[in-house]
Protein backbone atom coordinates (compact mmCIF):
# COMPACT_ATOMS: atom_id res chain seq x y z
CA UNK A 1 0.00 0.00 0.00
CA UNK A 2 1.10 3.86 -0.40
CA UNK A 3 1.30 5.35 3.06
CA UNK A 4 1.86 9.16 3.82
CA UNK A 5 5.98 9.49 4.89
CA UNK A 6 5.07 13.59 5.40
CA UNK A 7 4.20 16.96 3.96
CA UNK A 8 5.97 17.77 0.86
CA UNK A 9 7.22 20.54 2.97
CA UNK A 10 8.71 18.06 5.58
CA UNK A 11 11.53 16.40 2.97
CA UNK A 12 14.03 18.53 2.39
CA UNK A 13 17.28 18.19 1.06
CA UNK A 14 18.89 17.80 4.91
CA UNK A 15 17.80 14.31 5.57
CA UNK A 16 15.14 13.16 7.86
CA UNK A 17 13.82 10.07 9.68
CA UNK A 18 10.29 8.40 9.39
CA UNK A 19 9.56 4.75 10.82
CA UNK A 20 6.35 3.92 8.11
CA UNK A 21 4.88 0.35 9.04
CA UNK A 22 7.57 -0.33 11.77
CA UNK A 23 10.46 0.35 8.90
CA UNK A 24 12.86 2.91 9.22
CA UNK A 25 13.18 5.44 6.48
CA UNK A 26 15.81 8.22 5.31
CA UNK A 27 13.65 10.44 3.31
CA UNK A 28 15.52 13.53 1.58
CA UNK A 29 15.42 15.48 -1.52
CA UNK A 30 17.80 15.72 -4.37
CA UNK A 31 19.18 18.62 -5.82
CA UNK A 32 16.56 18.74 -8.65
CA UNK A 33 13.76 18.48 -6.13
CA UNK A 34 12.72 14.81 -6.17
CA UNK A 35 11.69 12.93 -2.98
CA UNK A 36 13.63 9.78 -2.17
CA UNK A 37 12.99 7.31 0.42
CA UNK A 38 15.95 4.93 1.40
CA UNK A 39 15.84 1.94 4.52
CA UNK A 40 17.46 4.03 7.17
CA UNK A 41 20.29 2.02 8.31
CA UNK A 42 23.79 1.65 6.82
CA UNK A 43 24.56 -1.35 5.14
CA UNK A 44 27.50 -1.09 6.19
CA UNK A 45 27.18 -0.81 10.61
CA UNK A 46 23.73 0.36 10.65
CA UNK A 47 24.14 3.53 11.32
CA UNK A 48 21.16 5.33 10.64
CA UNK A 49 21.66 7.62 6.65
CA UNK A 50 18.95 10.10 8.09
CA UNK A 51 21.56 11.33 10.42
CA UNK A 52 23.94 11.92 7.62
CA UNK A 53 24.24 14.68 4.55
CA UNK A 54 23.10 15.09 1.16
CA UNK A 55 26.32 15.59 -1.05
CA UNK A 56 26.40 15.90 -4.95
CA UNK A 57 22.95 15.91 -6.94
CA UNK A 58 21.20 13.38 -5.44
CA UNK A 59 23.44 11.39 -3.09
CA UNK A 60 23.67 11.23 0.68
CA UNK A 61 26.79 10.47 3.01
CA UNK A 62 26.43 7.75 6.16
CA UNK A 63 27.22 9.81 9.40
CA UNK A 64 29.81 7.43 10.32
CA UNK A 65 32.02 6.12 7.75
CA UNK A 66 31.28 8.26 4.76
CA UNK A 67 29.76 5.64 3.00
CA UNK A 68 27.68 7.34 -0.16
CA UNK A 69 24.51 5.98 -1.48
CA UNK A 70 22.81 7.41 -4.61
CA UNK A 71 18.54 7.72 -4.93
CA UNK A 72 18.42 3.92 -6.06
CA UNK A 73 20.26 2.90 -2.93
CA UNK A 74 23.43 1.51 -4.15
CA UNK A 75 26.73 2.49 -2.99
CA UNK A 76 28.67 5.22 -5.29
CA UNK A 77 31.70 5.78 -3.12
CA UNK A 78 33.46 4.53 0.07
CA UNK A 79 36.19 6.56 1.42
CA UNK A 80 40.18 4.89 1.99
CA UNK A 81 39.40 3.01 -0.78
CA UNK A 82 39.28 2.31 -4.66
CA UNK A 83 36.80 -1.03 -4.99
CA UNK A 84 33.42 -0.57 -3.89
CA UNK A 85 31.46 -3.99 -2.59
CA UNK A 86 28.77 -4.53 -4.86
CA UNK A 87 26.94 -5.91 -2.28
CA UNK A 88 26.84 -2.64 -0.69
CA UNK A 89 23.21 -1.61 -1.33
CA UNK A 90 20.14 -0.14 0.75
CA UNK A 91 16.70 -0.57 -0.04
CA UNK A 92 15.33 2.14 -2.04
CA UNK A 93 11.43 2.45 -2.17
CA UNK A 94 8.88 4.11 -5.21
CA UNK A 95 8.03 7.43 -3.72
CA UNK A 96 4.81 9.30 -5.40
CA UNK A 97 4.20 13.22 -4.30
CA UNK A 98 0.44 14.32 -4.78
CA UNK A 99 -2.02 16.11 -2.54
CA UNK A 100 0.51 17.66 -0.83
CA UNK A 101 2.16 14.38 0.59
CA UNK A 102 4.96 12.52 0.25
CA UNK A 103 3.72 8.38 -0.10
CA UNK A 104 6.34 5.60 0.12
CA UNK A 105 5.17 2.07 -1.10
CA UNK A 106 7.07 -0.46 1.08
CA UNK A 107 6.00 -3.91 -1.06
CA UNK A 108 6.78 -4.90 -4.00
CA UNK A 109 8.64 -1.95 -6.05
CA UNK A 110 6.58 -3.69 -9.29
CA UNK A 111 3.35 -3.63 -7.97
CA UNK A 112 4.00 0.60 -7.25
CA UNK A 113 0.91 1.65 -9.00
CA UNK A 114 0.43 5.49 -8.18
CA UNK A 115 -2.59 4.91 -9.28
CA UNK A 116 -3.76 3.16 -6.15
CA UNK A 117 -2.71 6.20 -3.93
CA UNK A 118 -5.32 7.24 -1.94
CA UNK A 119 -7.58 10.23 -3.26
CA UNK A 120 -7.34 13.01 -1.23
CA UNK A 121 -7.40 15.93 -3.93
CA UNK A 122 -9.11 18.00 -1.19
CA UNK A 123 -5.50 19.34 0.17
CA UNK A 124 -4.30 20.80 -2.72
CA UNK A 125 -7.56 21.67 -4.63
CA UNK A 126 -7.74 25.53 -4.87
CA UNK A 127 -11.57 25.04 -3.99
CA UNK A 128 -10.55 23.85 -0.53
CA UNK A 129 -8.93 26.26 2.23
CA UNK A 130 -6.82 25.06 5.24
CA UNK A 131 -3.23 23.34 6.18
CA UNK A 132 -2.41 20.39 7.87
CA UNK A 133 -0.68 19.17 10.84
CA UNK A 134 0.82 16.36 12.22
CA UNK A 135 0.07 15.04 15.45
CA UNK A 136 1.72 11.99 17.15
CA UNK A 137 -0.65 9.50 18.60
CA UNK A 138 1.15 7.68 21.20
CA UNK A 139 -0.93 3.78 20.38
CA UNK A 140 -1.44 1.66 18.31
CA UNK A 141 -2.99 3.10 15.04
CA UNK A 142 -6.41 1.02 14.95
CA UNK A 143 -7.20 3.24 17.51
CA UNK A 144 -7.29 6.30 15.52
CA UNK A 145 -9.23 4.51 12.79
CA UNK A 146 -11.72 3.68 15.54
CA UNK A 147 -12.24 7.26 16.38
CA UNK A 148 -12.44 8.10 13.18
CA UNK A 149 -14.79 5.55 11.82
CA UNK A 150 -17.24 6.16 14.40
CA UNK A 151 -17.77 9.92 14.86
CA UNK A 152 -20.75 9.39 17.21
CA UNK A 153 -18.01 10.22 20.44
CA UNK A 154 -18.57 13.71 19.06
CA UNK A 155 -22.09 13.86 21.13
CA UNK A 156 -20.00 13.28 24.37
CA UNK A 157 -16.32 14.31 24.00
CA UNK A 158 -17.55 17.30 21.52
CA UNK A 159 -20.61 18.51 23.13
CA UNK A 160 -19.86 22.25 23.47
CA UNK A 161 -18.78 22.13 19.63
CA UNK A 162 -20.27 19.79 17.09
CA UNK A 163 -21.77 17.11 19.59
CA UNK A 164 -25.27 16.53 19.45
CA UNK A 165 -28.13 14.21 20.59
CA UNK A 166 -28.75 13.33 16.93
CA UNK A 167 -25.86 12.06 15.82
CA UNK A 168 -26.37 8.58 18.38
CA UNK A 169 -30.19 8.73 16.92
CA UNK A 170 -29.53 9.05 13.41
CA UNK A 171 -29.46 5.91 11.40
CA UNK A 172 -26.59 5.17 9.16
CA UNK A 173 -25.69 3.16 6.19
CA UNK A 174 -22.14 1.05 5.60
CA UNK A 175 -20.92 0.27 2.22
CA UNK A 176 -17.98 -1.85 1.04
CA UNK A 177 -16.17 -1.33 -1.97
CA UNK A 178 -12.73 -3.51 -2.79
CA UNK A 179 -10.48 -2.10 0.42
CA UNK A 180 -12.42 0.65 1.24
CA UNK A 181 -15.05 0.59 3.95
CA UNK A 182 -17.68 4.21 3.60
CA UNK A 183 -19.99 5.14 6.54
CA UNK A 184 -22.36 7.56 5.80
CA UNK A 185 -24.65 9.53 8.18
CA UNK A 186 -27.42 11.91 7.72
CA UNK A 187 -28.96 14.40 10.36
CA UNK A 188 -31.94 16.29 8.19
CA UNK A 189 -33.72 19.29 9.41
CA UNK A 190 -32.04 19.24 12.80
CA UNK A 191 -30.65 22.20 14.62
CA UNK A 192 -27.09 22.92 14.15
CA UNK A 193 -24.31 22.69 16.86
CA UNK A 194 -22.09 25.52 18.07
CA UNK A 195 -19.34 25.65 15.64
CA UNK A 196 -21.59 24.36 12.62
CA UNK A 197 -23.80 27.10 13.49
CA UNK A 198 -20.76 29.48 13.61
CA UNK A 199 -20.31 28.16 10.07
CA UNK A 200 -23.71 28.82 9.04
CA UNK A 201 -23.43 32.73 10.10
CA UNK A 202 -20.46 33.12 8.44
CA UNK A 203 -21.56 32.43 5.23
CA UNK A 204 -25.18 33.30 5.89
CA UNK A 205 -25.19 36.53 8.47
CA UNK A 206 -27.80 36.33 11.03
CA UNK A 207 -28.46 32.73 9.89
CA UNK A 208 -31.69 31.07 11.94
CA UNK A 209 -33.42 28.19 11.33
CA UNK A 210 -32.68 24.40 10.33
CA UNK A 211 -29.79 22.57 8.75
CA UNK A 212 -29.26 19.05 7.61
CA UNK A 213 -25.98 17.58 8.54
CA UNK A 214 -23.76 15.11 7.23
CA UNK A 215 -20.68 13.00 7.88
CA UNK A 216 -19.33 10.61 5.05
CA UNK A 217 -16.50 8.74 6.27
CA UNK A 218 -14.51 6.67 3.97
CA UNK A 219 -11.72 4.35 5.20
CA UNK A 220 -9.02 2.86 2.60
CA UNK A 221 -6.90 0.08 4.05
CA UNK A 222 -4.91 -0.02 5.97
CA UNK A 223 -4.56 3.24 7.17
CA UNK A 224 -6.05 6.16 5.07
CA UNK A 225 -9.28 7.97 6.16
CA UNK A 226 -10.79 10.62 4.55
CA UNK A 227 -13.54 12.63 6.02
CA UNK A 228 -16.55 15.03 4.57
CA UNK A 229 -18.35 16.69 6.94
CA UNK A 230 -20.79 19.46 6.83
CA UNK A 231 -24.24 21.02 7.28
CA UNK A 232 -26.36 23.31 4.96
CA UNK A 233 -29.82 24.98 5.12
CA UNK A 234 -32.43 22.31 5.43
CA UNK A 235 -34.10 21.57 2.87
CA UNK A 236 -31.89 23.01 -0.02
CA UNK A 237 -30.73 19.75 -1.39
CA UNK A 238 -27.42 18.83 0.31
CA UNK A 239 -27.92 14.93 -0.13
Amino acid sequence: AWYVAGWDHEVTRKPMSRKIANRPLALYRTEDGKAVALADPCWHRLAPLSMGRTVGKGEIQCPYHGITYNSAGRCTSMPAQETINPSATVPSFPVDERYRFVWVWLGVPTKADPDLVPDMHQMSSPEWAGDGETIHAPCNYQLVLDNLMDLTHEEFVHSSSIGQEELSESDFTVTHDGDTVTVSRWMLNIDAPPFWLKNMRDKFPGFEGKVDRWQIITFRSPSTINIDVGVAKAGTGAP
